[in-house]
């Protein structure tokens, strides 16, 4: 074949795969479904409702970067060879050099949007960085054609409260509620996560929040993950400005120019494991006794301009929401009582004044405080802030009930079929996973 058709021949072949997807894409991953789509429910653990649709978005996602990368490699091989020749023989791989780390980046920017890319990085249940997670379940909820979508926001509280197996089960028929959970976050990459979250049919967002995402300062270790820079300006609006610069809002600026830099932590878990790429030693020294441990933690509370910083954020993000027509549940939480009696009587009382304010002005926003929210004692903590299985469990259905009354009362569609009954079934009874 003469190297001037190869290029034709390429753009044929693809030609060709792309209208054979579209003919064809359903038919093919419903017949991949017969024999994997089980044991992607089962690793999924709830985390999307029809595997086929789940299938058929991987598949598009490998001819999408099939394409990209050939595209690219070629692209590098012709600038190339009309580059090299402006270097002695010895210099020639420097062109080539260059345009491979260019084309690289462009092809991770354009991979880093796709659900195949990040399924690359698992590395098992319970073993796989936060990040990839959140990126899957994302990929998923663009996906899933359910007319009602319900997101769970929030830190590793907001996971540990709501298991969202329980009200899709209970709620089947009315809506799918999908948990995208960050460890760590705080009010402000609320704000920045809402612009991933796909538009039109997420129409409910759940949040569970705690003094904890409001008064322990404004950066945290996810940071980097979510903030770039077309975050800075609306970030000084919000009081940025007032509020100490930190190393991770830096690394988010370098991830945001380099997408080599921002993959390095979940190449670098994929590579060596989970101990040793999250173990920090703050984590390893943590006292193991709740009350020694508590004591520690309350040097983190605050009353300063990161207080305003979060609550601000939080304030445009319950803005966001009534621009997008999405409703707004925020579960005004706790922490383990032990923990809770230690916050000054000023924080837990300015906490609560800001949540009703904010509800009070925005009728899109639906406030559920202690009291209307199953009590919780010590006893029902694993932890300082991580609640016990039989206490979500309790939280769940308490809060699928309240959801339920909410979707009838705000007349949302109620079109979608319930989910898979094989797929409930075999996960009805079992422990949830650490996704």
């Amino acid at each position: 074949m003469s190297k001037r058709l190869i290029p034709y021949f390429i753009l044929a072949f693809f030609g060709l795969a792309w209208l054979g997807f579209w003919l064809t894409g359903d038919w093919l991953a419903g017949g991949l479904n017969k024999y994997f789509g089980q044991k992607l429910m089962t690793l999924g653990d709830g985390k999307f409702s029809d595997p086929v649709v789940f299938i058929r978005g991987r598949l598009r996602d490998f001819l999408w970067l099939s394409t990209a990368a050939t595209g690219l490699i070629w692209i590098v091989f012709a600038l190339g060879r009309r580059w090299a020749t402006r270097f002695l023989k010895v210099w020639r791989w420097v062109p080539y050099s260059i345009l491979a780390a260019v084309a690289g980046e462009v092809w991770l920017r354009a991979a880093i949007s796709t659900g195949l890319f990040w399924m690359l990085f698992w590395n098992g249940v319970g073993e796989t960085h936060s990040e990839v997670l959140f990126r899957l379940k994302l990929a998923s909820l663009r996906e899933d054609k359910a007319p009602v979508k319900m997101v769970v926001l929030g830190n590793s509280q907001a996971r540990a409260q709501v298991d969202e197996r329980i009200i899709n089960r209970q709620l089947a028929g009315q809506a799918w509620m999908m948990e995208l959970h960050f460890p760590g976050i705080r009010a402000y990459e609320l704000l920045l996560q809402d612009d991933l979250l796909p538009q039109g049919s997420t129409q409910v967002i759940v949040t569970y929040l705690s003094e904890m995402t409001f008064y322990t300062g404004a950066s945290s270790e996810a940071l980097p993950y979510f903030f770039g820079w077309r975050h800075l300006p609306e970030f000084y609006n919000l009081g940025g400005h007032r509020v100490p610069w930190t190393r991770m809002m830096s690394y988010g600026l370098l991830g945001d120019t380099l997408s080599y830099f921002f993959v390095r932590d979940v190449a670098a878990q994929r590579v060596l494991g989970r101990p040793i790429t999250q173990m920090t030693t703050a984590q390893a020294a943590e006292p193991p006794d709740l009350d020694l441990r508590a004591r520690k933690w309350l040097a983190q509370f605050r009353t300063d301009a990161a207080v305003e910083f979060e609550k601000k954020s939080f304030s445009r993000f319950a803005e966001r929401c009534r621009q997008k027509d999405r409703w707004l549940v925020v579960c005004a939480g706790q922490l383990n009582p032990v923990m809770g009696k230690l916050i000054p009587a000023e924080i837990r009382q300015d906490f609560s004044q800001y949540l009703r304010g904010l509800a009070a002005a925005n009728d899109h926003v639906i406030l559920l405080d202690e009291s209307n929210l199953p009590a919780q004692s010590t006893s029902d903590y694993e932890d300082l802030t991580h609640v016990t299985p039989a206490a979500q469990a309790r939280f769940s259905e308490h809060l699928a009930e309240r959801l339920r009354k909410e979707l009838t009362l705000h007349n949302l569609p109620s079109k979608y079929p319930p989910p898979r009954e094989a797929s409930v079934s075999a996960r009805a009874e079992s422990p949830r996973t650490s996704n």
